[in-house]
């Protein structure tokens, strides 16, 4: 294994139980070496992203809105809202008239979609803070469009894009991203019902052809991929997020349910999960691929469902898997965006993984 390709997890003592300082010194060790590499990586990097992903909106506006969330300031709060908002401006300039930016529907990766989702999220903080009518007007205006795109676009893609990067499962999670931010857990449910419906069928069809004992399956650029970026357990997880929805397509709760235990079948004797099906390289290990996506997924699954099994099953990977592996950092990618901090049920650090 190329250990320049990962920064090294802290080692952890299994025989104490973690105080909250020892997790904040952790994580300000390992935040420090992400934003090292992140200045490193795009000073290297000529062309402009705007993407929540890979790009300008992940620094400048989407970190920004985060941390206006965790202060109680008022002023603070304030200003950091209108840093973000500039941030989401300038790059709506800037992708307002590129027909290609609209072509890419999904959260992470399309910039005028993204631009529009965050632009909301913002504008109702400021709304809950100073009860401007210009900002609920800002968050109406954003949210018509959202829905537009849905109708126009997402309704429109090709069967097979359903992935979290760029297809179906991408713009729904613009739909999450919206209904948890501005208090709206009813948005968007008339498209979400038919982008849910040509999901599953799509599973279903593929599964089907590929005559596997799975229920479910989404191919993307031809490969049967797995992971959260590219595959099932994104999918996967993207449909639980739309429990209610689901729930109304007859038998799609139990074949979701099913995939989840045979899942387990797809992975390595290490317990990562395969990239896709057939693959025999235990390598990869990030949110595209392997056990991140895989975990994130089991404790989704945990949560909707209750069943204990699921955790303990991410809390096993997570110790096995990502303790062992370190933390990837990936050349191009420009942001951390996705480290995620596993914990365990006695809140003591399982792992770290970065794309």
């Amino acid at each position: 294994m190329d250990d320049t390709r990962y920064f090294p997890v802290p080692s952890l003592d299994s025989s104490s139980k973690l105080l909250p300082h020892d997790i904040d010194t952790i994580i300000t060790s390992l935040s420090s070496q992400c934003w090292q590499h992140y200045y490193d990586q795009s000073s290297n990097h000529n062309r402009q992203y705007h993407s929540i992903y890979i790009g300008s909106l992940g620094p400048c506006a989407f970190v920004r809105y985060r941390l206006a969330l965790s202060i109680d300031d008022k002023k603070q709060k304030l200003q950091l809202l209108q840093d973000a908002a500039k941030a989401v401006h300038n790059v709506q300039l800037s992708t307002e008239s590129a027909s290609s930016s609209r072509q890419r529907i999904s959260l992470l990766e399309g910039e005028h979609i993204g631009a529009l989702t965050l632009s909301s999220a913002i504008h109702y903080d400021h709304y809950t803070c100073t009860k401007s009518k210009f900002a609920l007007m800002e968050v109406s205006a954003c949210k018509r469009e959202i829905l537009d795109i849905g109708n126009r676009y997402v309704k429109t893609l090709p069967a097979e894009e359903c992935e979290v990067l760029y297809g179906r499962a991408g713009y729904l999670h613009v739909i999450a991203f919206i209904r948890s931010t501005t208090n709206d857990p009813d948005f968007g449910r008339d498209v979400v019902k038919v982008i849910v419906q040509q999901i599953i069928h799509e599973g279903q069809r593929v599964a089907a052809r590929s005559h596997t004992s799975l229920p479910l399956m989404w191919t993307w650029h031809g490969k049967d991929y797995l992971g959260a970026i590219h595959g099932v357990v994104g999918i996967l997880y993207t449909l639980l997020c739309f429990h209610d929805e689901v729930s109304l397509i007859k038998g799609a709760i139990e074949m979701i349910k099913v995939m989840t235990t045979k899942l387990d079948e797809l992975c390595f004797p290490t317990g990562n999960l395969k990239s896709s099906l057939g693959s025999d390289k235990d390598r990869l290990v990030h949110l595209c691929h392997g056990s991140p996506g895989h975990i994130l997924y089991l404790v989704k699954a945990y949560e909707v469902f209750g069943n204990d099994d699921y955790l303990n099953r991410a809390e096993e990977i997570a110790t096995s898997v990502l303790c062992k592996r370190g933390l990837l950092k990936k050349g191009r990618h420009l942001l951390p965006n996705h480290t995620c901090l596993i914990l365990s049920k006695s809140n003591d650090v399982i792992a770290f993984q970065l794309t």
